[in-house]
């Protein structure tokens, strides 16, 4: 778990493009807290079969096209393979099944449908230099996960800034998002991010 202010340093060292990126997954959890969560939930985990028991996948099909799409944003393709094989392997082990089924392959494209987000949220001004974190597209998308269309005062008070500071921000992303309600000013995303 990092947060933005510390991963857009991350993003942009160099260990980040030539070692970290391929070996990780990025997982972006957009939803802002609403409510207190004082204690952690109380779970008892069964961790299923040992892996080794479970027969790896091919990776053929739509829904492993799916999922190689999502890996994609992330990950190069000898990682993809890897990566996404691994995960379907513990999604039937912890189901105590030896073979990998169609449930496995939709809980995964679920699960891991918050990946592509990477594409949205990064930026390279060339191919072989270092990326930047677009971090004002994250907070907004953080906005739009959490409250669906939003307003200006949410946006205000969430990041602590004035209501026209976050309009003469709002305003540089009007390709993205676009204004439907003027009392109070709310945002929503344009048909080109949808």
């Amino acid at each position: 778990n990092i947060q933005p202010i510390l991963l857009k340093e991350v993003v942009k060292s160099s260990e980040w493009e030539a070692s970290m990126m391929d070996k990780s997954m990025r997982y972006y959890h957009l939803y802002r807290p609403q409510e207190p969560n004082p204690m952690p939930p109380k779970v008892t985990l069964d961790w299923g079969i040992d892996t080794v028991r479970v027969q790896v996948p091919q990776l053929i099909g739509k829904l492993a096209d799916r999922l190689k799409s999502i890996g994609e944003v992330q990950w190069g393709l000898s990682r993809i393979k890897e990566h996404i094989a691994d995960l379907l392997v513990a999604s039937a082990s912890l189901d105590k099944r030896r073979e990998v089924t169609l449930v496995d392959y939709k809980l995964l494209i679920k699960l891991l449908a918050p990946m592509r987000v990477e594409s949205l949220v990064t930026d390279k001004r060339e191919l072989e230099t270092q990326r930047y974190l677009a971090s004002n597209q994250l907070a907004i998308l953080t906005q739009f996960v959490t409250y669906g269309s939003f307003t200006l005062r949410q946006l205000s008070r969430d990041y602590h800034l004035s209501q026209s500071q976050c309009y003469k921000i709002m305003s540089r992303y009007t390709k993205e998002w676009e204004i439907v309600s003027k009392q109070p000013t709310t945002y929503a995303p344009t048909d080109e991010l949808r």
